[in-house]
């Protein structure tokens, strides 16, 4: 919480573990227990330290992201990330949303609801609110750190325009703070 007396007991831990573990994929409705894995704990607080020498070992952490992997390793990032206001983290970010799979799932036109719908998808679903939760929150810690070719802006620009109503105002409140 702003105090980074800990932090070198953090970045020995997150550096310590090597793989990405379990994680908590998001769930609407049913969600009991834990929503972030240790990992995630560890590299939220160490964001919360404020203090910049958290940056390399969470970027290791971002590099070693797929999109198969759970919502709460995404979310924990870039919570860490977007609370170190570290431009070098811009460009790792940038990468993260330019994976085959993250970009893209702002909804802002009938057409695309529709088609959504037929592909097997419903309203209710938990994947594709996931998705573009991850999206948003890695475009947002994007933004935060300076953005990358504006990308972060582009993203929270698209989604402003969302038919969800409360994505579209928290992508308009991010771009009015920024």
């Amino acid at each position: 919480m702003g105090d980074p007396a800990g932090l070198p007991t953090l970045l020995e831990t997150i550096e310590g573990i090597d793989e990405i573990d379990k994680g908590w994929h998001y769930k609407g409705m049913g969600q009991f227990g834990r929503n972030m894995s240790e990992l995630d704990a560890y590299m939220v607080a160490a964001g919360r330290t404020g203090d910049k020498r958290a940056t390399p070992a969470i970027i290791k952490k971002v590099n070693q992201l797929e999109p198969s992997h759970a919502f709460s390793h995404f979310r924990a990032v870039a919570l860490a990330l977007e609370q170190l206001h570290d431009p070098a983290a811009a460009e790792p970010l940038a990468k993260l949303l330019q994976k085959e799979g993250i970009r893209g799932r702002a909804l802002r036109d009938v057409g695309q609801a529709i088609e959504r719908e037929t592909k097997g998808s419903s309203w209710t679903a938990t994947a594709p609110r996931a998705d573009s939760l991850r999206e948003l929150m890695l475009a947002r810690a994007l933004v935060r750190c300076g953005d990358k070719d504006g990308l972060g802006r582009k993203i929270l620009e698209e989604y402003a325009q969302d038919l969800r109503g409360h994505l579209a105002r928290h992508a308009k409140a991010i771009l009015a703070s920024e």
